[in-house]
């Protein structure tokens, strides 16, 4: 991290003093002999002898940003027509010859392009710097943005839309029982701590805030605003009292949303706060109130079937069978359709997290259906959760294969109770016990159909498991005309897979070959083509007469060399993911995401001291149980930027 060198900080008291605007126009490179990159900056030394001087980089107009107020950034941008030379040094000079600011780096490289004899590189290098007044001080107009954040326009959509989320659940505002309630406390109003929404934004205030100026009479506002730090957004409020406050925006564009949280006479304080008296998460607190059980009881009076209120276009249970097994039981055809994977299930399911046994001492089976291939899962009786031991693709006589994910299902049954259920918002809201209800909800609209110990798709002429397509009663239609579809069809006493392209609607399906099961070593070979290996039979490399393409010689290898990186070896290499970076935590209980989540578990995370800003070593440490596959909580002694490695599988 760069430091604000004396001189710098005096140039800084000067421009302010005169109400000038400060310049800074270059950066200087040097190699500096014996230099440690881990020592302190010395704020006072001056630029290094020319000797040691490599490259100056004149910074254009477009080159400088802001952050926020109290922080700009600016970018060098060496190109591979420049070089050779190596640095350990770098500074940013003002327009007046100032040594500004100053990094210490281990060794860089720099080399031009020499064809045929040399592979140049491009670099690029940003310095940034913060204390107050910055933007205004720098008169930078060009949001760092722009320049250094490729998605802050997705981001910034991702925020606005958790925002309306939550603005459509807790409106204007929703304060949580006292919290941020004004008190007299002596002589002074004082907020108090607590939880609150605002224009959905969540506000949790941990301590007493002093409101300053409070001189009766007068009203107590709340200013809260999503504010920029570093590369990300954070919730901030403010306090203050007087007239009224409306809405507004800032000079930086950020919008600002301004409630009254009380009036303060000389008579006493008026709360203004609009509040719930809620204490639990929101599930508890509705679950617990007395409202909803007996209007629950009170619905369920008339009848315990369907046909009992006249609800005619539900999934019925139509082959009752033992131990609460059902039967999905169609006329001419029946069908189980999802846009990306519908699956069949023989004791196992998806619990949104992990697939799971319904009896651990049983096997399990899942066929699934995905981008136009078909994939058998097997596993033998073991603990939950399901670690796949075996997995075959489905071949047929086209050497066509089939693979796995999963989306939708009845929407029938939704449709019917939301016109007749007119009070209650489920099927058990009534009492009906005969419908096939979605017994394990999973996220994106997906349904899950699940019966006891046995689950049936069964039709007089054809039965039908279908990925990114539908039967519309004419024709069959993608519901995604830009991804493949395929349909496992049971009809004429074979099974048969009939597979197409992406492209427009209605489908034309390119083929529909019988399916050959790969495990049938005989009738594969016999026919004179070799089976594609598993990963399972590529790990174990015993057999000699599987087929490997390239794609699974390659299984699992990735690398990101940047900042906060990572290499994953391949899976035939063992599987060891290493990842190193630097985490910000800001405060105790920081949540730090790794670059990427460890497939399995992450085995050791070392962390180094932070940037020493304060005069004593800045440690931060792991928060007990806190470190998982995807990263972990920092209790840091000082907000800083730790250093870390991490290995795992």
């Amino acid at each position: 991290m760069a430091r604000i060198t004396f001189a710098g900080e005096s140039l800084i008291a000067q421009k302010q003093g005169a109400k000038e605007v400060l310049q800074i126009t270059r950066f200087i490179y040097a190699h500096v002999p014996g230099l440690d990159p881990n020592t302190p900056i010395d704020r006072a030394a001056t630029k290094p002898p020319a000797s040691q001087i490599v490259h100056s980089y004149d910074i254009p107009a477009g080159n400088s940003g802001y952050v926020n107020p109290n922080q700009v950034v600016y970018s060098s941008m060496l190109g591979s027509d420049i070089g050779d030379f190596d640095w350990n040094w770098m500074g940013l000079e003002s327009a007046e010859g100032v040594l500004f600011a100053v990094a210490y780096l281990p060794l860089q490289q720099k080399r031009r392009n020499i064809p045929p004899l040399q592979i140049g590189n491009n670099v690029t290098r940003n310095i940034l710097v913060e204390y107050s007044g910055a933007q205004e001080l720098t008169g930078i107009t060009i949001d760092a943005s722009t320049w250094q954040h490729d998605f802050t326009v997705r981001l910034k959509g991702i925020d606005e839309r958790e925002r309306l989320s939550n603005r459509d659940v807790y409106g204007r505002a929703c304060f949580f029982g006292d919290g941020l309630q004004v008190e007299k406390v002596g002589t002074d109003y004082k907020v108090k701590p607590g939880l609150a929404y605002i224009e959905g934004i969540r506000i949790h205030s941990p301590s007493p805030v002093t409101v300053p100026g409070s001189t009766v009479p007068t009203s107590i506002w709340i200013d809260v605003v999503l504010e920029r730090k570093l590369n990300d957004v954070v919730a901030r409020c403010s306090f203050s009292s007087g007239v009224t406050k409306t809405d507004y925006t800032d000079n930086l564009g950020t919008q600002h949303y301004c409630i009254a949280l009380a009036e303060v006479t000389a008579q006493g304080i008026h709360d203004r706060r609009p509040v719930e008296a809620i204490t639990s998460s929101l599930v508890e607190h509705f679950a617990s109130r007395t409202w909803v059980n007996s209007g629950l009881a009170k619905k369920a009076n008339t009848g315990t079937t369907l046909s009992s209120y006249g609800i005619t276009d539900a999934l019925p249970n139509l082959n009752p069978l033992p131990l609460g097994s059902y039967d999905l039981h169609g006329a001419d055809y029946a069908f189980v359709s999802a846009k990306v994977e519908p699956h069949l299930c023989q004791n196992c399911y998806w619990n949104g997290i992990n697939w799971l046994r319904h009896d651990i001492n049983k096997p399990a089976v899942v066929l699934l259906a995905s981008a136009g291939k078909v994939l058998v899962k097997r596993v033998e009786a073991g603990a939950n959760p399901i670690i796949w031991t075996a997995t075959y693709e489905v071949r047929d006589s086209s050497n066509t294969y089939s693979s796995a994910d999963i989306d939708q299902l009845l929407a029938a049954v939704n449709q019917a109770t939301s016109k007749k259920a007119d009070k209650a918002t489920s099927l058990s809201g009534y009492g009906i016990t005969d419908a096939l209800p979605n017994l394990n909800p999973l996220p994106g609209g997906s349904y899950d159909l699940h019966g006891a110990n046995y689950a049936f798709v069964s039709a007089q002429l054809e039965s039908h498991l279908c990925q990114n397509c539908y039967w519309n009663g004419t024709q069959w239609m993608r519901h995604d005309t830009t991804r493949p579809a395929v349909a496992l069809v049971a009809g004429n006493g074979g099974l048969r897979v009939q597979h197409v392209p992406p492209g427009p609607n209605p489908i034309v399906f390119a083929s529909a070959a019988q399916v050959v099961d790969t495990e049938r070593r005989a009738t594969t070979q016999s026919a004179g083509i070799a089976p594609i290996a598993t990963l399972e039979q590529l790990d174990a490399g015993v057999d000699d007469s599987l087929i490997v393409p390239p794609q699974k010689l390659r299984w699992g290898f990735s690398i990101s060399l940047s900042a906060n990186g990572y290499i994953a070896f391949p899976r035939w290499l063992g599987g060891l993911v290493v990842q190193w970076g630097n985490a910000y935590i800001s405060e105790n209980n920081t949540q730090f995401l790794f670059p990427i989540a460890f497939p399995n578990n992450c085995f050791v995370l070392n962390v180094g001291t932070g940037e020493n800003t304060t005069g004593v070593a800045e440690v931060m440490n792991i928060k007990p149980s806190s470190l998982s596959k995807t990263g972990f909580i920092g209790l840091a002694t000082a907000t800083s930027t730790y250093p870390y490695i991490a290995i795992g599988h």
